[in-house]
This record gives C-alpha cells, structure tokens and sequence, in this order.
C-alpha cells in the first residue's frame, strides 16, 4: 500500500497532493459538465428520478436522452442522486468515481506488487500508471462513466479471491455484472480454473442483485422492469447501428467498419 511503511511527513505530502489534484479536477468537472449536458451521466440521472417514481425506466419518453441499458439494480443504486438537483447529483457521482480511481490503485498495487519497494519506487509506479491511462481516465470522469467504478468493483474481487474470501469476492464481481455484464467474461475462466464454488456465489449473488430492487419497487413493477431488462440491451447494444458506430471501440466493431462492405465509412479495407 502506498502509506505503508511511510513516515507522517510524506504521508501529508501525498495526502495534499491527491487533494490538489482532486480539487483541480472537480473544478474542472463543475465548469465542463454543464456545458456538455452531463453526457452519460445524464442518462443514469433521468433514470433514477423514474425508478424513484416507478416509471418505465428503460422507455424513452425524451429522444434526446440515450436509452438506459443496465440492470434495475444499478438504477436502484443511484436512486438516491435523484433527490439532488442534476448539478450536485453530478459531482457526488464524480466524487465516487475518483475516490474508485484511488482504490484502484491502491488495491491494484497490493494484488501485483509482492515485494516491498522503496517510496520513489512507489510513487514513480502511481504517476507512471496514471500517466499512460490519463487519457482513458479523464474521459470516464468526463462523461459521468461507471468504467471507474466497475474497474474498482472487478479488482476488490480479484482482491478478496487472492486472500480466500470467496463470500466477499463474489459479491463484489456479482456487483460489477450490474453496472455492465463485462465482468462475465471471468466465470468462464474461474469454471476452468475449478473454481466452482466462487461461480456458484456469483450466480447467487446476481440473482440477489437481481431481486433486491423489488424491495423499493414492488413485485410488480419489478417484474415489468426485469421483462424489459434483456430486450432494451439487444435493441441499443445489439443493433448494427451500434456495432459499426465508431464510438464503439470494441475489436469486433473495429473489423466491422473496416473489413465489411456493409460499413457507412466507406472504409471496407477488404472490399
């Protein structure tokens, strides 16, 4: 960790450096995001006030907002926001998002580094990582994206799975698949490492995710919501428009435009 072994007088160093820094980004943040109306984060904030409300959450009643793609329990999660004004919803979210970032790397670093290194050591290791990530990483905070978040969520996991806490370890994957399924991509990979019991915890707690929001919602609507869950995911996520939209940076979007005479770029390489 990157207090550890660290004598008070550095420790306040680093403490005032990472609050500078968030300072400076969180001004930033406040000035931009207006300007740009939210971006992603506006979705999540529309969405909230409709589940706060019971309303159809994966509907489009405004066509200018994008269609609200993830599960009901991330909707419940950031209900909450709703009863702030857009604005102060939006710098809670970015705060949650940086204080992610920090525990990244902090978590990260326990789960790679074994050996005890020295503080320049330490501290070259965190300006270089963010360095070469910076790019990705403002635009996340940027936008309002859960990639931070979901990052965060994914190396907690792996965290727990190396210190044989299956419980906690599950929990905190299971929790990652419902801001985006991506983290799913790991269960294959514990089936065939014979991990079989933390799959088993997954599953169970997906399923509690799943079920949990009905606490606030009722069966009912809940159950419309559920129904509606997996169809709202084909129809934005799985449509040819999004697989060729260049904003999709994905491998399989990326030979699509490039490699398909299908492709609305007029780029199709092996036509």
């Amino acid at each position: 960790m990157l207090f550890r072994s660290m004598n008070p007088k550095r420790k306040y160093i680093i403490i005032i450096m990472i609050a500078l820094v968030f300072i400076g980004l969180f001004c930033r943040y406040s000035r931009r995001a207006p300007k740009r109306n939210y971006c992603d984060f506006r979705v999540y904030y529309a969405t909230a006030e409709r589940f706060i409300q019971r309303q159809d959450i994966y509907g489009r009643p405004e066509e200018s907002i994008t269609p609200f793609k993830y599960s009901v329990m991330f909707a419940f999660v950031l209900s909450p926001l709703s009863f702030f004004s857009q604005k102060y919803a939006s710098l809670i979210f970015f705060t949650i998002n940086f204080l992610s970032l920090i525990g990244i790397l902090i978590f990260s670093q326990k789960l790679i580094i074994k050996d005890k290194i020295t503080f320049r050591q330490n501290v070259f290791l965190h300006i270089f990582t963010l360095i070469c990530s910076s790019r990705f990483i403002l635009q996340a905070l940027d936008s309002g994206q859960v990639g931070i978040i979901i990052t965060f969520l994914v190396v907690l996991g792996l965290y727990f799975l190396e210190k044989k806490k299956d419980v906690l370890s599950s929990a905190f994957m299971a929790f990652s698949t419902m801001f985006k399924y991506t983290s799913f991509i790991f269960l294959p990979y514990f089936f065939f490492r014979k991990k079989k019991k933390l799959v088993s915890f997954i599953l169970l707690f997906v399923i509690i995710y799943c079920l949990l929001p009905a606490v606030y919602s009722g069966i009912t609507t809940h159950s419309n919501y559920l129904k509606s869950w997996l169809p709202s995911i084909t129809e934005s996520s799985l449509d040819k428009s999004s697989w060729y939209d260049y904003k999709n940076q994905s491998l399989f979007s990326l030979t699509l435009r490039y490699f398909t005479a299908d492709s609305p770029y007029k780029a199709a390489v092996a036509s």
